[in-house]
């Protein structure tokens, strides 16, 4: 009896972390993220999930929140060179609570650096909070 075997999932993670252009005071954004390349002919798309936690930078008690998320990503390319990567993520409902994140992430070609933009709610679920254009950079691991 012969089984069909599937096509492996082609699944990568990175992390990132924000720059606040307010450094003492400013929220930074960790981003700990997988990508899972198994979608399209080209994998040019794909499906996002994993785990951000913000700080506040200046307080008694940095940690504004943590968010388990799911999203999705686009590639441009031109000619075969990749231009960037678009990566949208929300945050899972009935998990921790009141907390919400809603972002969209701009990477260059080489997904090492970009921008982030993000709305959240903070735990206790104050009101929504906007954080424009950060810089993104990928942090290394060690």
């Amino acid at each position: 009896m012969a089984t069909a075997a599937a096509a492996p999932l082609l699944v990568v993670s990175r992390n990132y972390k924000s720059i606040p252009s307010k450094p003492a005071g400013g929220v930074t954004m960790y981003a700990y993220l997988s990508f899972n390349e198994g979608i399209g002919p080209d994998r040019s798309h794909g499906s996002v999930s994993g785990h951000i936690n913000l700080k506040q930078g200046g307080v008694k008690d940095p940690d504004v929140g943590d968010f388990v998320v799911k999203g999705t990503f686009a590639v441009t390319k031109t000619a075969d060179i990749v231009e960037y990567v678009a990566v949208h993520f929300e945050s899972v409902q009935g998990l921790f609570g009141q907390q919400t994140i809603h972002g969209l992430m701009t990477l260059k070609g080489n997904w090492e650096t970009g921008h982030v933009t993000y709305s959240y709610t903070a735990r206790g679920g104050h009101p929504i909070i906007t954080v424009p254009s950060q810089k993104v950079e990928e942090l290394l691991v060690k």
